[in-house]
């Protein structure tokens, strides 16, 4: 019994035993704080490297927004200090004095403001000791950045083509929102001017103080009716001698006519005389003579507005002129010399101002010794359209295409077809009031039988009918003799031409002989002589237009004046048809890359709907009132000189 009770209770021991140890073993007590502490120990790695990296990336912008403000600035060609220590300076006021004070720090600077452009390079390699880097054995972080700025003047080519027609000598509001009472202090033409030298001074100040010579030009392109060459022009395009007027009252004109075909190509060629707009006035007043009478619209001199090319040498076009001071000074400047008069044509003043920007003019710029030798030599102008150089259009106007008119060649001088029998030029009361005065007459050479309109009858005639009758004296003479009758007395035999007129050739007692004669006076018919009457006889001495011209040529074919100025004039009234053509050149100059900047002050929606069309998009598009010229011109003025400045 006691055997088995010890070996009992042995086994009761055990048994206790494996009953505690398996509870040990089950027991979870503790474990959560040895996973906390795992856990705790790998965030706060964790949290550690990310905030090293918040920090480092921290710097890395700090560092990076830094230069890139320190080059900018530094790159700048109106900065006058040295651009390491601009960039230096940048780095120890953001509190990276420490950068810029390492000496293997140096900036890299290319180009200067001699040369018309500066690049300022910067990088910088920056390590932060890190704060729980350590625990992964990483003891610093790189910050790095690196950036390059420049700032380059590039050429640029301007054409200013202003609006001089009459309207822009109207007075406009001081205050364009005034509506009740507003004053009127200036005229559209005096804001133009203010506002056009201001934006002159502008663009040739943007190159910035030091900037090397000869980066900006400035065509300026005055236009109304037509564009005035003036001299400076006509070194380049020459003007045709078809015509003269020496000796008159006429000044000979200085524009240039174009053509339809014309308008197809930005290019106006040089190496042939142009065809000169004839002088006086083309304009079509009426469609019939008796009209043009009774409107006293005959004259060939009816005013400045009305001449085909108005002879005002102030408005003259200034080709590619590198020199602000001749153009824009106050009171002197050519631009304060401008002068407003006359009609509307957009497409002639832009065909001028695009020529000046075609590389195709550059051999008639070289001729011009009016242009800086620089831009004729050195680097001739216009640049081509593949180099350095910006090409801007500003176009502005207060209206809409309207007309322009000259006569076309072969009606400008010579004879004109019309012809007296009175004389040379003469025409005696033959006119526009008095077509059937005799004497006068049309000739057409294509009819070969009845070559000659006799306006006195309004029948065509032979050269043969063309006759006149003078008076001449025949003298006839006989023998006649006298006798002696009974009582003494000479008496007459009988005389065929009478005894009124007798000489005596001999005598004696019984008889006397006689030479006598009788004169009289017949009436004999001859061809009349034809003299050609000129068209320089009928513009200059008659002083008739050509549209009376025309409706005096006309008369012979039944044609009116209308219908007979059409075959004999260059000109154009259909605004489509000018808005179609300016339209035409503008599309030719954005697709060369040319900008075009427009200008509708107070300008009818045909004109905004232009030169909306012609700008290079929205934002080259200003549309202003009359007293507000000045603020568009400034903003294209800091467009351009935004434009030319790369960075």
């Amino acid at each position: 019994m006691e055997l088995g009770s010890r070996d009992g209770k042995a086994r009761g021991e055990k048994a206790r035993g494996g009953g505690m140890l398996h509870r040990l073993l089950r027991n979870e007590d503790g474990a959560l704080i040895i996973l906390s502490l795992q856990v705790f120990l790998v965030m706060l790695i964790t949290t550690g490297i990310a905030i090293d990296l918040v920090r480092v990336e921290e710097r890395r912008t700090l560092i990076q927004n830094t230069i890139d403000r320190a080059v900018l600035a530094a790159a700048s060609l109106t900065q006058k200090r040295d651009p390491t220590l601009v960039v230096k300076d940048y780095l120890t006021k953001a509190g990276l004095g420490y950068i810029a004070s390492d000496s293997s720090f140096t900036p890299k600077v290319e180009g200067s403001i001699a040369l018309g452009w500066r690049r300022v390079s910067v990088e910088v390699d920056d390590d932060m000791p890190t704060i729980f880097g350590p625990l992964l054995g990483v003891s610093s972080l790189a910050a790095t950045g690196d950036t390059t700025a420049m700032q380059a003047v590039g050429n640029v080519e301007i054409s200013l083509v202003l609006d001089l027609s009459g309207s822009m000598t109207e007075y406009v509001k001081d205050n364009p929102s005034c509506t009740k009472n507003c004053t009127s202090s200036k005229t559209r033409f005096q804001y133009l001017q203010v506002a056009a030298k201001s934006f002159i001074n502008t663009v040739f100040a943007s190159s910035g103080s030091g900037v090397a010579a000869g980066r900006t030009s400035v065509s300026v392109v005055p236009y109304s009716t037509n564009v005035y060459l003036g001299s400076e022009m006509q070194e380049g395009y020459t003007l045709s001698s078809d015509f003269s007027v020496t000796g008159s009252s006429f000044a000979m004109p200085q524009c240039a006519d174009f053509v339809a075909a014309d308008y197809n190509t930005m290019v106006i060629d040089g190496t042939g005389p142009l065809t000169r707009t004839m002088y006086g006035s083309s304009y079509k007043y009426s469609d019939s003579l008796s009209a043009l009478v009774s409107d006293g619209s005959t004259s060939n001199n009816p005013g400045q507005d009305w001449h085909n090319c108005m002879n005002t040498p102030q408005n003259r076009v200034i080709p590619l002129s590198s020199d602000p001071t001749f153009l824009a000074a106050d009171k002197t400047g050519f631009i304060d010399k401008l002068t407003a008069g006359g009609w509307t044509s957009i497409d002639v003043g832009a065909k001028w101002g695009l020529a000046l920007l075609d590389p195709s003019a550059r051999d008639e710029v070289a001729k011009m010794t009016s242009v800086s030798s620089a831009f004729r030599e050195t680097k001739p102008r216009p640049i081509n359209y593949d180099g350095d150089t910006m090409k801007v259009l500003v176009l502005m106007t207060d209206g809409a295409n309207t007309t322009n008119f000259s006569t076309l060649p072969g009606y400008r001088t010579g004879p004109s077809g019309i012809m007296s029998t009175l004389g040379v030029d003469s025409l005696g009361s033959f006119g526009p009031s008095a077509t059937t005065a005799s004497g006068i007459y049309y000739y057409d050479a294509t009819r070969s039988s009845t070559p000659y309109y006799k306006y006195e009858t309004g029948t065509w005639v032979a050269r043969s009918a063309i006759t006149q009758t003078t008076q001449e004296q025949q003298v006839q003479t006989a023998t006649c003799t006298q006798y002696k009758n009974s009582w003494g007395q000479w008496k007459w035999n009988s005389c065929s031409v009478g005894t009124s007129d007798c000489t005596l050739i001999s005598s004696t007692t019984s008889l006397k002989t006689y030479t006598c004669k009788k004169t009289t006076t017949v009436n004999v018919t001859t061809e009349a002589p034809l003299y050609d009457v000129s068209y320089d006889h009928l513009y200059k001495t008659k002083n008739w237009n050509l549209n009376t011209v025309a409706g005096l040529l006309g008369k012979p074919y039944g044609r009116s004046a209308g219908t007979q100025y059409e075959l004999m004039a260059n000109a154009v009234y259909d605004t489509s048809v000018k808005d179609a053509r300016t339209k035409k050149l503008c599309d030719l100059a954005k697709s060369k890359g040319i900008y075009i900047f427009s200008v509708a002050a107070d300008a009818p929606s045909g004109g905004k709907t232009l030169l909306k069309y012609c700008s290079s998009g929205t934002s080259y598009y200003y549309e202003v009132q009359g007293s507000n010229l000045s603020t568009a011109f400034a903003s294209i003025a800091a467009s351009i000189s935004s434009l030319r400045l790369t960075n």
